[in-house]
């Protein structure tokens, strides 16, 4: 219990003050960067293998078995711990890539070499997913969870940026060889950043004769109200924007004849505003009952997504996905801190496990329902739809009272649930 003891002494301190966070964020940052690079250079790949029809089979091979295996792999967090897991992962991407090297070097990887590599990938993302979701609840003090969430957030979205440019960057050098090779580097930087957290993140906790199963975990969650809604808000939130940011607004761009141009710019208004936003929540300091204002962030998020179905000119949609951007922030940050301050230790690989499947493998579910949505009806209504349906979820939040008076896990309340889980 060392490490929460010293967590707990540091209180509400900076999360870059917190030993081990600034090489943990670091090491994140270079590791989301290489997935994104890893996904645009498969689906390139592909299609030149294949066509876009293989590309999809390819991604599929790689998405759908991280999407299955994500829970057991939260398991897996827990029983061994998440530093452990994190680098066992991040070791087989690493060898991954540099398989990759030497084969794409040799000669052109087909369909079938394409897709077994791709699988071999998703089956080693879904224990990282996981096992990095956990590592900033175990490192940081509670009170700087939320402002950590916040940091998390900025790698994210920087990466996103960046990841698209130095992959076609790479991929008009040196084609898929090229692109993994950037890769290798990126992931060896992460696994040499992640290395030197196992001093700062004390031992695994669980001892007792009955491993952490998926079971156990469903059961804690459904157990724990707060957390279990948080988790559904979480979901439908995913759900809700996931469309209307992606697919929705390349579908915008179609119908207005929109350039190639004005589109970047757009999503470009709406990165730097999500890095802007998800700084902000790097500033702010964890309320008492934090999930109140967290929803109310949710609430603007569902104004702005509800104005994009009434503004249909570039300058007024770059505004409407500023908005949105600057208040996912605060939204994303503040939800996640809540889960991860009200998970014990025992339970956050899976906890964890359960979000990243919310976030990642609902994201085909999420494009579909909303193509279907504005085919069926109309682009402007689908958006509407979507940004209703996020008030409707904020709204009757707040109208709960196990969500609107939740506060922190106590101290106490948290040391017999470890015991328990022992």
């Amino acid at each position: 219990m060392s490490a929460r003891k010293d967590a707990t002494h540091q209180g509400d301190r900076p999360p870059l003050q917190v030993k081990g966070f600034r090489p943990f964020l670091f090491g994140l940052g270079a590791d989301l960067t290489g997935d994104q690079i890893w996904f645009l250079a498969l689906a390139w790949s592909a299609t030149r293998a294949g066509g876009p029809d293989t590309a999809s089979l390819v991604i599929a091979a790689g998405t759908v078995p991280r999407m299955f295996l994500m829970l057991w792999m939260g398991a897996w967090v827990d029983r061994v711990g998440a530093w452990r897991v994190a680098q066992t992962a991040q070791i087989a991407r690493v060898l991954v890539m540099g398989l990759i090297v030497v084969l794409a070097a040799l000669w052109h990887p087909g369909v079938l070499l394409l897709a077994v590599l791709a699988l071999v990938f998703g089956v080693a993302d879904a224990a990282r997913l996981p096992a990095a979701g956990a590592i900033p609840g175990i490192l940081l003090p509670e009170g700087s969870r939320v402002r950590g969430q916040g940091l998390v957030q900025v790698a994210a979205r920087v990466a996103a940026i960046i990841s698209g440019p130095v992959a076609g960057f790479a991929l008009a050098a040196g084609g898929l060889t090229a692109a993994a090779a950037v890769n290798l580097i990126l992931f060896s930087v992460a696994l040499l950043c992640f290395r030197p957290l196992r001093s700062h993140m004390g031992q695994q906790h669980h001892t007792g004769e009955k491993p952490p199963s998926v079971h156990s975990g469903l059961t804690y969650v459904r157990g724990n109200r707060p957390v279990f809604l948080v988790l559904c808000v979480a979901t439908c939130l995913n759900l809700a924007l996931l469309g209307p940011l992606n697919i929705g607004l390349v579908l915008r761009s179609d119908s207005q004849n929109w350039s190639p141009s004005m589109l970047g710019v757009v999503t470009g208004v709406f990165g730097a505003a999500s890095v802007l936003g998800a700084l902000v929540s790097s500033r702010l300091r964890t309320p008492e009952h934090p999930l109140p204002v967290g929803i109310a962030w949710m609430l603007l998020t569902s104004l702005s997504i509800s104005a994009l179905g009434l503004l249909t000119s570039p300058s007024g949609t770059a505004v409407a996905v500023a908005v949105t951007g600057i208040a996912l922030g605060p939204t994303t940050a503040l939800l996640m801190g809540f889960i991860q301050t009200a998970t014990p230790r025992p339970y956050m690989g899976r906890v964890m496990a359960l979000t990243s499947f919310s976030t990642f493998g609902l994201t085909p579910v999420a494009i579909s329902g909303f193509g279907f949505l504005a085919a069926g009806i109309n682009l402007n209504a689908a958006f509407l739809i979507t940004g209703a349906s996020v008030g409707i979820v904020a709204l009757v939040s707040l109208c709960l009272p196990s969500l609107r008076n939740a506060g922190t896990l106590s101290n106490e309340k948290r040391e017999e649930e470890e015991v328990s889980e022992q």
